[in-house]
């Protein structure tokens, strides 16, 4: 566990570096940004666990759970399902959270968050505003692909299963991994739906025993938004995923219930054999 931290602390130094002297190069280019970006991402995040499968384990692969059964199909079927079904209910907590304010001191620190959440917005609006065919894929790569491979890789094959050797307690492993995840991408007006799509992503990882149904479920939630943006400045769709997506108050607490359902019939209906405890 601690190598694997040290390891990731060292790569993310070199990748802030490397972000750091290219950045200029860019000339303001949001493509070119978004380049050094998932160049960044695979250094801090797909490096550390891979370098450390390879150095402590004789099956790396499996370690990484880059593996696949005839279950798969079957858990991929309804990871996916789940991601899509979970949106109203996920959107409601989104707003919830994106209401909080800070008093006091505290209040010029959300401000300056604020503002960064900003910033980062921007720079990708100059991207996902373009409507060519070229722009898309390059898009779905570095903002959908990219991220959702390297941080499946980080979180679910590496940190997860990291700390449940260490604690032997699989579901406190899940949610440390999620609230880890969640911190991780620096947005706390956003810090809870996170944690509640990390907690998914950590339970698909950890029945379906395959890092594949987690990287695909992971690009399915990035690929929506930028699909979304490019029907929506194509002037195909109405829906405008920058601004705060309503929904009925019966079509959240349906998100939540079929939600639960699906999670239940699933992964929960024939529970998978630990190793070792199943207590907190």
């Amino acid at each position: 566990m601690l190598t694997f931290v040290l390891a990731f602390i060292i790569c993310a130094i070199i990748g802030t570096i490397i972000s750091m002297l290219l950045s200029p190069f860019c000339g303001g280019n949001s493509n070119a940004l978004l380049a050094v970006n998932a160049l960044a991402q695979v250094i801090m995040f797909a490096i550390p666990p891979i370098w450390v499968a390879f150095r402590f384990y004789q099956e790396p692969h499996q370690f990484l759970q880059l593996l696949h059964n005839r279950q798969t199909g079957r858990y991929l079927l309804w990871s996916l399902l789940l991601i899509v079904v979970v949106v109203p209910f996920n959107e409601c907590i989104t707003a919830w959270n994106d209401s909080w304010h800070w008093s006091g001191v505290w209040s010029q620190v959300e401000k300056i968050l604020r503002q960064m959440g900003e910033e980062s917005s921007k720079l990708l609006a100059g991207s996902l505003e373009n409507t060519s065919i070229g722009q898309l894929i390059f898009n779905l790569f570095a903002i959908a692909l990219v991220p959702a491979v390297c941080e499946e890789l980080f979180f679910r094959g590496g940190l997860q299963q990291l700390l449940y050797r260490w604690t032997h307690r699989p579901h406190l492993a899940i949610v440390l991994t999620a609230i880890i995840f969640s911190l991780a991408h620096m947005d706390l007006f956003a810090f809870l739906p996170r944690v509640l799509l990390g907690i998914l992503l950590g339970y698909m990882f950890y029945y379906s025993g395959s890092i594949w149904v987690n990287m695909s479920a992971h690009f399915l939630n990035n690929a929506a938004v930028v699909v979304l943006y490019f029907l929506y400045h194509k002037h195909i769709v109405d829906i405008n995923i920058a601004e705060e997506m309503t929904f009925a108050w019966y079509a959240v607490i349906a998100s939540a219930i079929v939600t639960a359902i699906i999670f239940y019939i699933a992964f929960l209906r024939k529970p998978k054999q630990l190793e070792g405890t199943e207590s907190w």
